[in-house]
Order: C-alpha cells, then structure tokens, then sequence
C-alpha cells in the first residue's frame, strides 16, 4: 500500500531557522570550494578509460562463457552522475542481461507485504532452455540467489581470463554488497601513486512500463494540476512524468526477493544540469561533509543524500532558489528536513517511499546527520576560517 510520504515531504517542508543565514560571499564560495566538481581530465580521465575498457572485456568474457549472461553495459553511480568528490575512486555499472531484458521475456509479481521487491516469472521457453537450473516452484520465477550465485560464478571464472592492462596491480581483490559484486583494483599512477579503485557490477534486468504502485506514477501532478503552477515548476513535473517514467527501470537480485532499481532514472535526472551548477553543488557538498567525520559513509549512505536532494530538487524546482546565494540555505535546509524524517523513520526511497533505504542504522542516522549539521553552522558563524580537515585529492 503506498505510504504517500512522497506528498507529505513535498507539501510539508520543515521550516529551516537558518534559512536567512549563510548567503554570505564568503561563505558560498567555501561551498563551491568544497563542492566543486572531479575534473574528467588527465590521470582522472586515464582512470576512467582503464576501467571501462576492464569492465568491457570482463563482460564480454561472462557473455562467451555463458550465453545467457550476455548483457549490455550501463555507466551509473556518482562518477558519471557528476556527483563523485575527492578521487575517481568508486565506479559502478550494471549488466543489463539481454536474454531476460527482451519485451516479455519476463513478467513481475509484487509482494505486497515488501514494497519494491517482486518475484521474476521467466517465459516457459526460456526456463526451459537457458535457466532450468535457476527456476524454481509451479510458477516458474527464477530465484534471485540462484540467479546471483551463478551470475558471480561466472564472474569469478571470467576473472582468470583477462588480461589486466599494466597500469593496475596485477592482484584482484573481489567481494559483495547488496546485489553488487565487488571488485577492487590498484591503480598505479603519478598523481595516484597506489589508488585502490572499487569497481561494483550489478547484473540486472530491464522492465519497460513503470510501476504504476510506485510514489512518481502515483502522486506526481496530473496534467490538470500542472495548469496552475509556475513554468519552472511545470518542466519539472512533465520531466518527471513524461521522460523518467518513460525509461524503464531495472530488477536486481537480493535475497530472498529481488528489488527494484531506478538508477537509470535518477541519473537522467541529476545529468540534466551540469557538473558545475549550484544544484549538483550542493549534493557534493552534503557528501564532503559527511565524509569529514570518519564511518558516518557506512551510516548515512550517498543513496540517503541523493535521496534528499532529488526531494530537493523537486521542492525548489525554480533556478531562483539555486543561485550562489541560496546554497547554504539550500544545503543547510536538506538536511535538516532530512534529520527530521530520520528521527521521524519517515527516510524512505524517493520513488517508493514505503521501501526502508538503511534499516541497519536507522537509529544512529540522525546523529551523523547532526554533525554534517554542525559543521554548517560553524561555516555560518566562521566563514572560510571555518575550514575541514577532509582535503585529500582536493
């Protein structure tokens, strides 16, 4: 059932009592310091080559061991989000696996009692032809463990078949987290003399119509409504509604049901500013400081921030509330909407809102929300003296 949060954070901002504060020059260029872009350019850019040319042959490699798994490479996360800070240190991509990828080559079934996890039913043809052994039950759906297990299988069998270029160490450190499998490469370079590089690879599988039970299809404006708002605010909701939705979104496997993915869908929306506005500006700003207080990354996750600002974004869709002036206020009101939805357990993800995005921590997040917090007001009171610690690779 949806929870429709979604409307509650939109229509019921929490007021910000420093919204007045840090407009200062000096304080919006300490932001923009801070939060300035990674430059796609020199040993940055011989990085991303390196990577992507790996992850494309890792996976052409998965494909010949096993045609099943022939999939198509799709760039995400902060690095191609333009959202990435400090060193391009963290890639991610998803193989999108064609076979299962095709118009009905898949159906979902929606557990109701957990909202964004489904059972993939696989047509009979290819049950029976290419994955009889990750099939299970009368119905035909293809376990999500199973499938994962024997996607990283072939992974791992990959791994001793290609050839690392010479610019990274020759040892291949390899783990899981979430759906992801992890791979962590060393990278030896000048400007980054022994640089390990996280690489996560998702296998996943694409679904075309959006999920009529999900926050965007269901609360978003309808047309009608769009009438009477603002140009800015009227782009903004038929970007929403007209081109995300009309991207698809992905499944992947977790256990013991799989889980939607929307990345592609917010990396259209974050892509459509550039690296160097006030709007990506501020999320990186979010994530510099949390960064500054060391473990609070595994507690207050980059997704718990994009969530926030996309929250954000389309609270203050107008290029007035974005200027350099307004990006303390900005910043300073995301999170302190966001400490109050942690206290409150309201922190859910943006395009389903009844989905929990970081149970595990869930009773300490408001805490290292309140340092980031803490270190805003100390820039307002301080000015660039008010300076962090956290400046390696700036």
């Amino acid at each position: 059932m949806l929870s429709h949060v979604h409307d509650w954070r939109r229509e019921n901002p929490a007021p910000d009592p420093f919204a007045c504060f840090g407009k200062g020059i000096s304080v919006s260029s300490r932001l923009r310091e801070v939060g300035k872009p990674l430059q796609k350019d020199g040993e940055n850019q011989a990085i991303q080559v390196a990577v992507e040319k790996f992850v494309n042959d890792l996976l052409n490699c998965v494909g010949r061991l096993e045609s099943r798994f022939i999939s198509t490479v799709i760039p995400s996360g902060s690095f191609y989000e333009g959202t990435k800070i400090t060193a391009p240190n963290e890639f991610d991509f998803m193989a999108e696996i064609q076979v299962l990828s095709f118009r009905g080559a898949c159906t979902l079934h929606w557990h109701s009692a957990f909202p964004g996890r489904p059972l993939v039913k696989v047509h009979p043809f290819l049950a029976a032809t290419l994955f009889p052994d990750l099939v299970s039950g009368s119905a035909k759906s293809i376990s999500s463990s199973s499938f994962g297990n024997a996607f990283e299988k072939t992974l791992q069998n990959a791994l001793g078949m290609v050839i690392l270029p010479p610019c990274f160490e020759s040892s291949i450190r390899i783990g899981q987290k979430g759906p992801s499998i992890t791979l962590v490469l060393t990278w030896r370079g000048q400007k980054y003399k022994n640089l390990d590089i996280s690489i996560d690879i998702t296998p996943a599988i694409k679904f075309f119509h959006w999920p009529q039970w999900t926050d965007m299809s269901a609360t978003a404006p309808s047309v009608r409504k769009l009438r009477g708002l603002s140009a800015s605010r009227e782009s903004y909701y038929k970007l929403l509604k007209e081109q995300v939705t009309k991207l698809g979104f992905h499944v992947v496997p977790v256990s013991p049901l799989w889980r939607g993915s929307f990345s592609v869908a917010e990396m259209h929306i974050l892509r459509t500013f550039r690296s160097e506005s006030n709007r990506l500006t501020c999320y990186r700003c979010a994530k510099y400081f949390r960064d500054h207080h060391r473990g609070d990354k595994k507690v207050l996750s980059s997704y718990i921030l994009k969530t926030a600002f996309l929250f954000e974004l389309e609270r203050y869709p107008e290029d007035e509330f974005w200027t350099s002036e307004e990006l303390f206020p900005r910043l300073h009101g995301m999170m302190n909407r966001l400490q109050s939805e942690s206290k409150e357990e309201l922190l859910g993800s943006y395009f389903v809102s009844s989905f929990a995005i970081n149970e595990k921590w869930e009773a300490i997040i408001p805490y290292a929300i309140q340092r980031i917090l803490e270190d805003l007001n100390l820039l307002m009171l301080l000015g660039p003296e008010a300076r962090c610690c956290h400046q390696e690779y700036m």
